[in-house]
């Protein structure tokens, strides 16, 4: 690695202070400071000119440099990670839909152009403007879509790139389920590009949606669908008991989707976070997961998320691991495992190899 070298004022002899140089580029006095864990970021500080210093970092400039290989400079992150703050960090995220203008002005616009006695705040008169015979769905661009948990908005979702008119509409589409009743959450992955100010003044980031996994659902019916129908009652005295595992099924698919949307409802930034979300919303995998757990009285006990042992070259797994207790023999009886894997590694996540159960203490 080149070194430039400066000479800085000591209290009580002069210190050597050397900084390392990204390749092909020139340091600015106060361009660049760096914080207690060495992350980079502007500097404000005014320096006293340095002939000397400036001489070393201009020649060091075009010599090469392995710093980008340590750590991130300005403009440069981990594409393996999601939990940075940064611009391009990779989200799963499950919410419910909102909207928000951002300014007054915004406000004002676009109540300016909805029909006397309609109201831009009533989210009925919005979507029967954007979706009306006039085809004003360019206007939904100027709208924030936000991504809520309980009405708190975390990200703010803005459409780009060659189906964004798509990806807009199928917003709409699905706010306008959820105004209606039909829907009670949707599924959002994309990439962190930016923050936004709301016009409450909260600031959230900006996330650019994918459209290949934009899901929507009721808990209920998303349920109903996995689980189907309640068999056709027979006369033999084994109806009681398929009738049993069916409700005993139906209330573990309700509660895991529960306890993931609330008890462990997160902003699908990090690995682990993105793991769990695809799970909820890849239900049909977990539905086999509660119908063996349903046949053998089994209750769910815990939900955790580990990073995989083994993994394929380029990619990103994590295990999803759900256990299971006999409340009737929860002390003296073993406890039951499930486990699958969920590679992270894109936009949207993949489920690898089958689902495997084993025998826990």
């Amino acid at each position: 690695m080149e070194e430039s070298i400066s000479e800085a004022p000591s209290s009580s002899n002069t210190e050597t202070v050397v900084s390392t140089l990204p390749e092909g580029s020139i340091a600015a006095e106060g361009d660049l400071a760096a914080d207690d864990q060495g992350q980079r970021f502007p500097g404000t500080a005014n320096k006293r000119p340095d002939p000397a210093g400036d001489v070393a970092r201009l020649s060091a400039a075009a010599r090469p440099s392995r710093v980008a290989s340590l750590r991130p400079g300005r403009g440069v992150y981990l594409s393996e990670c999601a939990c940075q703050e940064g611009s391009g960090g990779l989200v799963y995220a499950l919410g419910e839909l909102g909207y928000d203008f951002g300014t007054q002005a915004r406000f004002d616009a676009l109540g300016g152009e909805l029909p006397a006695g309609k109201f831009a705040g009533n989210p009925r008169d919005l979507l029967e403007f954007l979706g009306g015979e006039r085809g004003n769905l360019h206007f939904a661009a100027a709208i924030l879509w936000t991504l809520n948990h309980d009405a708190n908005p975390f990200y703010v979702v803005r459409p780009e790139g060659a189906f964004a008119r798509e990806t807009y509409a199928r917003l709409l589409e699905f706010y306008a389920e959820q105004v209606a009743g039909k829907s009670e959450r949707v599924s959002i992955p994309g990439t962190i590009d930016s923050e936004v100010t709301l016009l409450s003044g909260q600031v959230v980031p900006v996330l650019i949606p994918d459209l290949r996994a934009m899901y929507n659902w009721q808990t209920e019916a998303l349920v109903k669908s996995v689980v189907g129908k309640r068999a056709e009652p027979t006369g033999k005295g084994a109806d009681s008991r398929k009738g049993g595992q069916f409700d005993r099924k139906m209330e573990g698919m309700r509660g895991f989707l529960e306890r993931i949307y609330f008890e462990l409802r997160n902003t699908g930034q990090t690995p682990q976070e993105r793991a769990l979300n695809f799970a909820a919303t890849n239900a049909f995998n977990v539905e086999r997961i509660f119908e063996s757990a349903a046949r053998l009285d089994l209750q769910l006990d815990e939900i955790a998320v580990e990073p995989s042992p083994v993994c394929r070259m380029d990619s990103d797994c994590w295990d999803v691991r759900l256990v299971f207790f006999e409340p009737e023999n929860a002390i003296t009886h073993a406890r039951t495992a499930y486990r699958f894997t969920i590679d992270v590694s894109d936009v949207v996540p993949v489920l690898v190899g089958p689902v495997r159960s084993w025998a826990v203490r």
